[in-house]
């Protein structure tokens, strides 16, 4: 409870200070920066758009399918087509260029199927990228 006394959002500090009366110590060091406290973070924090290119860079298709969903929920309707057929094109593309990380290229498998697309024309480019690796680096 006393550690973390000094930041204005730990409730639990106040009533520490209150009990114990250190409340001019605790009045010291509110000034202390600190990520709880909202400008502070809004100023130098870091902040990510955590969108679902994010999810499948980590290797988490649930994550960028619920994600895709919850941005644009009308993209499963049939008059998206086009909207649907970018993210795929997107996601293919993604999954290219990281062909030799099967986290990667396996979730982007899994989302492309999640979203109703045959995933079967990009595993086998990936496999054939692979051989291809392995192909040079044995040649090597």
């Amino acid at each position: 409870q006393q550690l973390f006394s000094w930041q204005s959002t730990n409730r639990l500090g106040e009533r520490f200070e209150i009990e114990h009366s250190r409340k001019n110590l605790a009045e010291l060091y509110r000034g202390f920066p600190h990520f709880s406290s909202e400008e502070f973070s809004q100023s130098y924090g870091y902040t990510q758009k955590l969108d679902y290119i994010h999810y499948l860079n980590k290797g988490n298709p649930t994550f960028a399918y619920a994600n895709l969903l919850a941005a644009d929920p009308k993209i499963e309707s049939k008059y998206c087509s086009n909207r649907m057929k970018s993210v795929c094109q997107r996601v293919y593309r993604l999954g290219l260029s990281h062909y030799n990380i099967p986290k990667v290229t396996s979730s982007c498998a899994a989302f492309m199927e999640m979203l109703g697309w045959d995933s079967a024309p990009f595993r086998t480019d990936i496999v054939l990228l692979n051989l291809l690796l392995q192909y040079e680096a044995q040649a090597a």
